[in-house]
């Protein structure tokens, strides 16, 4: 079952936007990051609080101009309350992203 989540853009996501349309090129997001951290954003975040497991993006389109679709799956025996989310380009944690 697909749930819609609202997303915020931080600071450092809206200047990897802005320089990926400025130069012509695509921003790949490839993973999506789940956490159980419990604050409210004000978009300086860098990482997450309290990061738990992080997957691949399995699929991914553009829905409009300002709207993405993606999809991933987190498998597995884990256990845990997920309050927050972050998508990279990049593997989380492995730096350059």
């Amino acid at each position: 079952m697909s749930t819609p989540i609202q997303f915020r853009l931080t600071a450092v996501g809206q200047q990897a936007a802005w320089n990926a349309h400025n130069t012509g090129l695509s921003l790949e997001l490839t993973h999506v990051q789940f956490g159980s951290g419990n604050r409210a954003p004000n978009g300086s975040e860098t990482a997450l609080l309290d990061p738990k497991k992080s997957v691949p993006i399995a699929a991914g389109s553009s829905v409009s101009p300002s709207q993405i679709r993606l999809s991933a799956m987190l498998t597995g025996a884990d256990s845990f309350s997920v309050s927050e989310i972050g998508i990279w380009k990049g593997e989380p944690g492995q730096g350059g992203s």
